[in-house]
């Protein structure tokens, strides 16, 4: 079972603990205590690579593929430069989760997070 997210355009200020939405690999809409819930973030750092092109402030977005166990196992960024690509991607594997369930069943996750990078040397801020 996939339990999926859909990303949300302003984070909480504090851990963002998902929302309830999406669909299930059968595609019915799962009921309301299905959620991800973030134990770890850590942020990427602004890509040498983007520096060198100038390529300023960027947003990417990346779908996260969850594991059962929290940890997640496959990262796809897009919709920005491929030199942001491998610290999107790198950050997020690091990340956790808490292991995903839905009505008490252990199942995998996917959620797409959104991360602008400004090369201000700020961590890019995530909207997930």
């Amino acid at each position: 079972m996939l339990f999926v997210l859909a990303a949300l355009a302003d984070p909480p200020s504090e851990l963002p603990t998902g929302t309830v939405g999406g669909t299930l690999a059968s595609g019915a809409v799962p009921p309301s205590d299905c959620e991800l819930v973030v134990l770890r973030r850590e942020m990427p750092a602004y890509p040498k690579a983007a520096k060198k092109q100038h390529l300023g402030e960027e947003r990417c977005l990346a779908k996260v593929l969850i594991g059962n166990d929290g940890v997640p196992f496959e990262v796809t960024a897009s919709e920005c430069s491929e030199a942001f690509h491998p610290a999107l991607q790198d950050a997020l594997m690091r990340w956790r989760w808490a292991p995903p369930e839905c009505e008490g069943e252990s199942v995998k996750g996917q959620t797409t997070i959104g991360v602008t990078f400004k090369a201000s040397g700020r961590p890019p801020k995530p909207k997930e």
